[in-house]
């Protein structure tokens, strides 16, 4: 294996990727990770649409696997993608609007990761206690020295890691501050509504904030059919995940050998033809019909910069 590239997924409009079915009160709830039960996203669905996004390319085949009914033997995809994990989740705030919560799991998980992929030293990691959170020195999200995030009044802290968390996150988001590429105002916005909460809060947070909604079937007749009633589970918009994409040296049916680091690079040339700044809308997970998972797709990467 060698070194990868971080990925960014960021919605546009909220998010379905579920577990297609469920035995609690919401019918269709999106996946969560067993260990922390933090929302996340299947690399099955995101390599899905990578794939069709990128069919034109060369190796395709040997990069994302060839389909059962392109060829005769099958072989295995040197490209290896990781789920998507949760890194802020946008919670209304009564002042501010909203806020980019994240935690010091989150940002310690994602750390871990983008130092492996992209080689950078990172901030030291803001620790909150419990029921408060850290702010950057630029916020819009406190009203005097507290935060109202949904039902929740939490104390804050202007601390300087948030600063440099939140500056490290907007400008693979939205282009270096000050850099030619940057969208100044996003890229500042993002940083004044940055915030740090403990993990138990983060989790909280994650399970209140999300967009639950009803949907039905209609006969013909336009009226509702018998038992077509159902709950939905959608991320909202906003919500920002992240993962990995790696590669492995595989031997193919023809006994010709594909080294990782040349998948990765040729994958990584590719994208940089194909995609404006590394960034492009895509649709991921399911309910598309209704306007669900309209998405930016970013990538971050040593052989990108």
């Amino acid at each position: 294996m060698t070194r990868g590239l971080l990925y960014y997924l960021h919605a546009i409009t909220p998010l379905h990727m579920g577990t297609g079915a469920s035995v609690g009160a919401i019918d269709l709830p999106h996946s969560r990770e067993v260990s922390t039960g933090l929302p996340n996203a299947h690399a099955s669905g995101i390599k899905g649409v990578l794939r069709d996004e990128f069919k034109g390319m060369n190796d395709h085949a040997v990069l994302f696997g060839a389909r059962h009914d392109e060829v005769d033997n099958r072989d295995q995809a040197a490209l290896l993608i990781s789920d998507a994990q949760l890194l802020c989740m946008p919670v209304i705030a009564y002042a501010g609007d909203f806020a980019w919560v994240t935690s010091p799991l989150a940002l310690a998980r994602y750390g871990r990761e983008r130092s492996f992929c992209v080689g950078d030293i990172l901030p030291a990691i803001p620790r909150p206690t419990p029921d408060t959170l850290c702010v950057t020195q630029t916020t819009i999200i406190c009203e005097g020295t507290s935060a109202y995030l949904r039902d929740v009044v939490l104390p804050s802290t202007v601390c300087g890691a948030a600063d440099k968390w939140a500056a490290l996150i907007a400008d693979d988001l939205y282009g270096k501050a000050g850099g030619n590429e940057a969208e100044p105002s996003l890229h500042a916005d993002f940083v004044k509504r940055f915030a740090v909460v403990d993990n138990a809060d983060f989790l909280f947070f994650s399970e209140s904030g999300t967009e639950v909604c009803m949907r039905n079937r209609l006969d013909e007749n336009k009226i509702v059919e018998k038992g077509a009633l159902w709950s939905e589970e959608n991320m909202p918009a906003e919500c920002i995940f992240w993962g990995t994409i790696t590669a492995d040296t595989i031997q193919t049916a023809d006994n010709k050998t594909h080294e990782a680091s040349g998948c990765l690079k040729n994958f990584f040339e590719h994208v940089k033809k194909t995609l404006k700044d590394n960034d492009s809308y895509m649709q991921f997970g399911g309910k598309a019909s209704v306007g669900r998972g309209q998405s930016r797709f970013l990538l971050k990467g040593p052989a990108l910069t």
